[in-house]
């Protein structure tokens, strides 16, 4: 059909050559590829300009926590502190509790889990960054602080960092061990503490559909035009889907065969730390451990969720998952365009209904169409 039109628009003023420079020039317009995401060299991290993080010294403490040091005429030097200063601030909070001695603890906190981590010492830096996580909980959502916490103040959104930030590397920690799997429980041993860590689903999807995570701050969006995403408490994964050796089975898995290969789907880890006296048990040789709960939210369906009482946003990015999905080599979505202009019998076995999301009866479904020479990409900004 392509040929025929071009040869019936056959004119004298326009050459044999113009024609297949005109053929080229459509061809490659439908088969360009398009680069959804670009891997980053170093993850987005919002911590990394107010902590100093790469800078030669190495990660320093913001100016507010060293004044807070600085008053109660503790070292403000941290290049070579082994963990002193923490303890002495730590004795000082325990005799009169106060948010900021807490902010300044999850600091401290960060920066050696960063440089531990910096040094390869694993276990140390999943110690550290394991107490950023708790004292950034403690700060956001313990109530003995209710009325000198102001959300208002810069801080505040950087204790949210600071908690995001932490839980991100703990839970990169995890995926390198291989246990950061929905369904299954953990003990996650450190120097000085062992978390009972149990990681649960909140949402549609079930614990088979999750084959492997990546982190949404790898990467950076590029060839989708708006970015939605939501600030809060979270950290936003892009979870691949594992198919299933019973997709398309009518007794097991109907929905199943609708899911496209290699589909990524957008999730929000959150780590609930449990501190009530009678959750907390002494391990053996004294080791002190703590129960977590590791949740796994579809931002799709939960935007906000109920922590300690009072309601909490979570960071999600809708985007990233989308533009991961789009750039895998199993959906070139031009590519596959092309072929079911130019050679239909082939793309037949591309044909069909897919669905992003799993299904749910209480949906209204809504059937996106594309034209001629196009694919599903043509819906993805509306989407």
């Amino acid at each position: 059909m392509f040929v025929r039109r071009v040869i019936s628009t056959y004119r004298p003023g326009l050459g044999p050559s113009m024609l297949v420079v005109l053929g080229l020039l459509l061809f490659a317009s439908g088969c360009l590829s398009s680069q959804f995401v670009i891997l980053r060299e170093m993850p987005a991290n919002p911590l990394a300009e107010p902590l100093r993080l790469f800078s030669r010294r190495g990660p320093q403490p913001t100016e507010r926590t060293v004044q807070l040091l600085r008053r109660y005429d503790l070292p403000e030097e941290i290049d070579h502190d082994t963990g002193q200063l923490k303890n002495q601030l730590r004795q000082l909070n325990e005799q009169e509790p106060a948010a900021e001695k807490v902010y300044a603890l999850t600091e401290l906190a960060y920066i050696h889990g960063h440089r531990f981590e910096s040094d390869m010492d694993v276990r140390k830096a999943l110690d550290e960054y394991g107490e950023a996580v708790a004292s950034a909980y403690m700060y956001l959502l313990d109530s003995q602080f209710d009325w000198e916490r102001n959300p208002y103040d810069p801080q505040f959104r950087r204790a949210c960092d600071l908690y995001n930030g932490a839980l991100e590397q703990v839970l990169r920690i995890l995926k390198e061990r291989g246990e950061l799997r929905p369904g299954h429980s953990y003990k996650v041993a450190s120097d000085r503490k062992t978390y009972d860590v149990k990681v649960v689903l909140r949402g549609n999807w079930q614990a088979e559909d999750f084959g492997r995570f990546e982190f949404v701050s790898d990467y950076e969006i590029d060839g989708l035009t708006n970015h939605y995403r939501t600030f809060g408490l979270g950290v936003p994964l892009i979870a691949i889907r594992r198919p299933h050796d019973d997709d398309g089975d009518d007794k097991k898995d109907v929905a199943g065969k609708y899911y496209p290969p290699q589909l990524a789907f957008p999730v929000t880890a959150l780590l609930r730390v449990v501190t009530d006296d009678e959750t907390r048990s002494q391990g053996e040789e004294g080791t002190a451990s703590s129960r977590c709960v590791l949740e796994l939210y579809d931002p799709m369906v939960t935007p906000n969720i109920i922590v300690a009482g009072r309601r909490v946003p979570l960071e999600t990015d809708l985007s990233t998952p989308l533009a991961y999905f789009l750039d895998q080599p199993a959906y070139d979505a031009k590519q596959i365009a092309t072929i079911g202009l130019l050679r239909p019998d082939t793309a037949q076995q591309m044909r069909g209904v897919y669905m992003v999301e799993p299904y749910d009866p209480n949906k209204i479904p809504v059937m996106m169409v594309h034209g001629l020479w196009a694919s599903p990409l043509t819906w993805m900004e509306m989407f």
